[in-house]
């Protein structure tokens, strides 16, 4: 202490940190300034992504092939931004939409627009610029093989599969349940279920088709939990996140509903569907245990008395040929139905006697036989989305569908969901070639994986093929869409950029 000297300040040495005080306050207050500026342009650019993705998915919505609805598609996207605060034209701001020239049914718009500035004019800089831009695409569903690569009408590796609505959603299955395992409810749930489109060609030689249905209930022979080579279904509890489990029906066994649509002229339009048959399948029809079954038909009750057919087969003459669709929706339980599908004629269909609706002999309603007359014509696929699970260890061959030559660039979208229990490789190839022509991506449990595969212009049709090798009880949901013209009538909107 004795050492220590203070020495007052001078009073220009006062003067200069002031000054070097109201620098650094002049530049703080600067920075928070455009802080507070470009965290308003943000908002704004937030605000315009959005309205740029409603704007090209509302033109989208109108251009199906080349030369397709481009006005139509340039007034909803107008519509769709101004709606959402970017008015062409108004305010500084531009709004592009366009119709990708180069790929089908790709639909883009672009939204710029100058920002004034609050503080940051003081700096020097009146305004900020913003450019978003967001591209969709109006997708057809691609018909998915149901026998992952087999016979059809024969039994697999792999089936079908399908959970109870009550079921963990990472089970396998994120379209059929309600819930994610923490409670949330699953956004994917619709509660339609899986569509197949049943096919009956024009060239179908035969008066009735009959669609018989392989282990239609959930319930296995000596009360077995998992799927294998004596069973195909795996018996499972519900999510403890369930608000729900207590109150359900049947607990953890699933029920099962069958409706079969007749062909019509508006495939997306499933309003005006006409009913053929349908049955709700419980727990105690155990006959169908690893059986090929032609289901009663509810629809009726005593078909007899009403003139109608009592069971899943019908008069063609009467409902004619085309795409029939198979709706399969799992309404309460939280296990895993597996079951495959075939159609055709009804065995020895000249010794059936239709008078009383009722056919005779009723032995139909089980049958283990060979499939009748497998070159009958008829043919099943997925329309757009395929649930399976695996029985056996293996490699199966899912035909994703013909894929027509075009002229200018398309591209297929593969959703692929908890693709993961012994999982090992999946790639895609042509058929008709063998040509590889993309490798997928895995995912782990509970989750998505997309795969995209683009191709030039020019490529012959062919049959794209997807190559999947997974485990026992590995359980996956798959969709494919491409953004070329509609195949099966199916179609979606989605934001591919």
């Amino acid at each position: 202490m004795t050492n220590f000297r203070y020495t007052p300040f001078k009073k220009d040495q006062r003067g200069n940190i002031l000054v070097f005080v109201l620098i650094f306050l002049t530049v703080v207050i600067g920075i928070a300034a455009m802080v507070i500026d470009i965290g308003m342009v943000f908002a704004v650019r937030a605000d315009a992504q959005t309205a740029a993705d409603a704007a090209a998915l509302a033109g989208a919505r109108k251009i199906i092939g080349m030369n397709s609805g481009e006005t139509e598609a340039k007034i909803n996207a107008l519509l769709l931004a101004r709606r959402n605060g970017f008015d062409n034209g108004q305010d500084g701001t531009t709004v592009s939409p366009t119709k990708d020239p180069t790929v089908l049914n790709w639909y883009r718009v672009d939204i710029s627009q100058e920002v004034p500035s609050h503080f940051s004019k003081l700096f020097g800089i009146p305004s900020y610029t913003i450019n978003v831009t967001a591209t969709a695409s109006f997708l057809s569903a691609i018909p998915m093989d149901i026998s992952g690569g087999g016979e059809y009408g024969k039994n697999g590796v792999m089936t079908l599969s399908h959970f109870g609505p009550l079921a963990p959603h990472s089970y396998g299955d994120d379209i059929s349940v309600k819930y994610m395992n923490d409670g949330r409810t699953n956004p994917d749930y619709d509660g339609l279920g899986f569509n197949y489109k049943v096919t009956v060609p024009s060239s179908y030689s035969y008066d009735q088709c009959m669609l018989e249905i392989f282990d239609p209930e959930t319930w296995n022979i000596g009360n077995a939990n998992n799927a294998g080579s004596t069973s195909v279904d795996e018996i499972r509890s519900p999510t403890s996140s369930c608000p729900e489990t207590n109150h359900a029906p049947w607990y953890n066994y699933t029920v099962t509903r069958y409706q079969l649509f007749a062909p019509d002229d508006t495939p997306n339009n499933h309003q005006d569907d006409v009913l053929v048959a349908e049955a709700t399948v419980t727990p105690d029809m155990r006959d169908g245990d690893m059986a090929w079954i032609v289901l009663e038909n509810d629809k009726y009750g005593d078909a007899g008395a009403s003139g109608e057919q009592e069971f899943f087969m019908w008069d063609v003459d009467k409902f004619g040929t085309g795409n029939y669709r198979l709706n399969v929706t799992t309404t309460s339980g939280s296990s895993e139905n597996g079951y495959n599908l075939r159609a055709g004629p009804p065995p020895d269909e000249a010794d059936w006697d239709w008078s009383g609706g009722r056919p005779d002999p009723v032995e139909v309603l089980e049958t283990n036989d060979d499939f009748f007359d497998k070159t009958n014509g008829t043919n099943i696929e997925g329309a757009g989305m395929l649930g399976i699970n695996f029985n056996a260890s293996g490699t199966v061959d899912i035909a994703l569908g013909y894929i027509p030559y075009w002229e200018n660039q398309v591209n297929v979208w593969v959703d692929k969901f908890d693709t993961d229990v012994g999982a090992q490789s999946v790639y895609y190839y042509w058929k008709g070639s063998g040509e590889t022509v993309g490798t997928g991506v895995l995912t782990g449990n509970d989750q998505t994986v997309i795969d995209q595969l683009t191709f030039d212009g020019g490529t012959p049709g062919d049959v794209l093929m997807a190559r999947y090798q997974a485990g026992l009880q590995d359980t996956s949901v798959w969709s494919m869409w491409w953004d070329g013209d509609p195949i099966d009538g199916t179609a979606r909107l989605r934001l591919v950029r």
